[in-house]
């Protein structure tokens, strides 16, 4: 991998070793310098949540304790239709609290030189050094470091130091390999034997490094219009149409870079993916919108066009990317299928200049949902009567049991036709 300044910037390791060889932890005493300091080491070592730490945790899982018990309480309140989701969700809530709340009065790891001991809520491993194959997602969370031990039997057991790391423990983890920092490794290696980015290494790591830039560059503008779309999509003809552009426009800069980039999410294909931020996400964001947003008579017959038209986008995508496995293939059609089932409705619903036809509907109930609300109606069209329509809360909280409401029928751009409920007219 290169280093110094020449490093490529997207490498850089979440997680690196600080020793180039592995400790010998056989030779190690009870009290001996460890990395050349000068403070004597001994052992065992003990990591726990004590003081004010644990008075501080063991608070916060209370109050999650109480407030999955308030929510079970006041489920049919919160939720009003759907207690039973309160209920899961309380449930969760008590759940999690109960489990936090034995994880940290009861957890402890031990340090021995040889060895190391970690209890949690399920007993105690012990993890010996020579059983050890590798680390994985050593991270800080919460204030505290979380790390995956691997065993060379395959079981994997996940530790914390309880916001107590030291150099001991340290020096511990680092003298195992660690997984994220060899497939950062392999994703630097890979990126580097690409021809793509030039015909030499030099070449290579100036192309690269240009290409992180400009693709960590356009990226936060695209999060910002997925987040944008996902929760506030207003001026809707002006949000929607621009996220419909941008995976378009990925696949277009996949072709332009020449085997440099890639739709794809992978760290070994040799190219850089900017498939998050100019296709999985506008994808997804698109679907949603079209299943929130559109209401539409009949789904079958968009939704074949959608997976049609997918198809032949993904196999258009697969063309320029090709060297794809099964499930990446697999992945492009499920992706562009509901890029295209939601773009298709976009145009059916927004672009379309018919004027309509109002079929006036007496409420027979309703309900109240979270996101939307529901009328059940009377017959309407080919529909028989007792059937539900989904209805904006603004209006739902106007009418009334008995009340009548116009359900305007369009013939859609595609012509698949699509409705919208709306208070009727007056002499309707």
């Amino acid at each position: 991998m290169v280093k110094d300044n020449n490093k490529v910037r997207i490498f850089a390791c979440k997680y690196r070793q600080k020793w180039s060889g592995r400790l010998d932890w056989g030779s190690l005493t009870s009290a001996q310098t460890l990395g050349g300091s000068d403070m004597t080491q001994t052992y065992p070592r003990v990591y726990r949540f004590k003081g004010w730490a644990l008075l501080l945790w063991a608070s916060l899982e209370l109050a999650i304790i109480a407030l999955g018990a308030a929510t079970v309480l006041f489920a049919g309140m919160m939720f009003k239709n759907a207690a039973v989701v309160g209920w899961g969700v309380g449930g969760f809530l008590i759940a999690l609290g109960l489990v936090a709340l034995l994880s940290s009065s009861r957890g402890k790891l031990v340090l021995f030189a040889d060895r190391c001991e970690y209890t949690g809520i399920l007993g105690t491993r012990v993890l010996r050094t020579s059983e050890v194959k590798e680390t994985r997602n050593v991270k800080r969370q919460y204030g505290h470091l979380v790390a995956t031990v691997v065993l060379k039997n395959g079981r994997k057991v996940t530790i914390s130091d309880f916001g107590h790391l030291d150099d001991p423990l340290t020096e511990w983890l680092d003298g195992f390999p660690n997984a994220e920092a060899k497939a950062q490794d392999a994703r630097a290696e890979a990126l580097l034997a690409n021809p793509a980015f030039g015909s030499n290494p030099t070449e290579r790591e100036h192309h690269i490094n240009a290409d992180v830039g400009l693709i960590n560059f356009i990226g936060w503008p695209c999060y910002g219009l997925v987040l944008w779309a996902m929760i506030w999509p207003h001026p809707y003809q002006i949000c929607l149409p621009i996220l419909l552009t941008l995976p378009v426009l990925g696949l277009l800069a996949t072709f332009a870079s020449r085997g440099r980039w890639t739709m794809l999410e992978s760290e070994t294909n040799g190219r850089l993916s900017i498939g998050i931020r100019l296709f999985i996400g506008p994808a997804l964001i698109v679907a949603l919108r079209a299943f929130l947003d559109d209401q539409v008579v009949d789904w079958v017959l968009p939704a074949v066009c959608g997976v049609a038209a997918g198809v032949c986008l993904a196999a258009l995508n697969s063309l320029i990317e090709r060297r794809l496995s099964w499930a990446s293939a697999a992945g492009f059609v499920i992706l562009w299928s509901a890029f295209a089932w939601g773009g298709l409705l976009y145009v059916d619903t927004t672009l379309d200049p018919s004027p309509g036809r109002a079929f006036p509907v007496r409420v027979l109930d309703k309900s109240e949902g979270e996101h939307v609300d529901t009328l059940t109606v009377t017959a309407w069209g080919s529909r028989a009567s007792g059937t539900d329509v989904d209805v904006a809360g603004a209006l739902s909280r106007k009418v009334h049991k008995g009340d009548t409401v116009c359900i305007h029928v369009y013939r859609g751009r595609l012509n698949w036709p699509w409705y919208a409920v709306d208070l009727c007219a007056q002499g309707k």
